[in-house]
């Protein structure tokens, strides 16, 4: 009994990433997920209070995980900038081993908990860039200038994502667009400190 629940469980959740990723939450139906999923809407409410019960078990997991490797990231920055290289790796190595959860997070999420999690990431990364400023360029922060440059590097990672390239070429082309970056960021901070802006 044990392991027809476990089955017909794993083959809801299978259909339904399928689903929320063809659909979008919003549009996303129970009725074609349990059909797919070979099981009565009854067996689904056994297992998932809600539709996004059901859309909150895909994703939890990446995000508890993700969450985890943020914090050593950026621990491992701050404590030695010389890492910057090797934790881009890291990062991009756990976004394309999960990027479907991902593509349901950012771009399939309405009507869900985490609709705005793109915004609140992109707050926290502003935050992050805004004390580098602090730090680099005292008063020379401009928040429209750091909300653009955050939003030009997390759409990087995004396009990474959305290609049909393996691994290695996204690690390659996320090591290119971190050089560009940093050479950029220099520049800048030179500009802004030099007070010819």
């Amino acid at each position: 009994m044990q392991a027809a629940e476990t089955g017909a469980k794993e083959r809801l959740v299978a259909a339904a990433k399928e689903e929320f990723l063809a659909h979008g939450f919003k549009n996303a139906s129970l009725r074609k997920i349990c059909a797919k999923a070979g099981v009565t809407t009854g067996a689904l409410y056994f297992f998932f209070r809600s539709k996004e019960d059901l859309f909150c078990s895909i994703v939890e997991r990446t995000l508890s995980l993700y969450e985890e490797l943020i914090q050593s990231i950026l621990q491992s920055d701050w404590e030695d900038p010389a890492t910057a290289l090797q934790n881009e790796e890291r990062l991009i190595r756990f976004l394309m081993a999960h990027k479907e959860e991902y593509q349901l997070i950012l771009e399939k999420s309405a009507g869900t908990k985490y609709e705005g999690f793109y915004a609140q990431y992109q707050a926290r990364m502003e935050a992050i860039c805004s004390s580098y400023f602090e730090k680099n360029a005292p008063g020379n922060g401009n928040p429209e200038l750091v909300k653009l440059l955050v939003s030009m590097r997390l759409q990087g990672y995004l396009e990474l994502m959305k290609e049909a390239i393996t691994v290695e070429e996204a690690i390659q082309l996320a090591k290119y667009m971190a050089c560009y970056a940093d050479a950029g960021l220099a520049a800048l901070i030179k500009v802004l400190n030099s007070g010819k802006n």
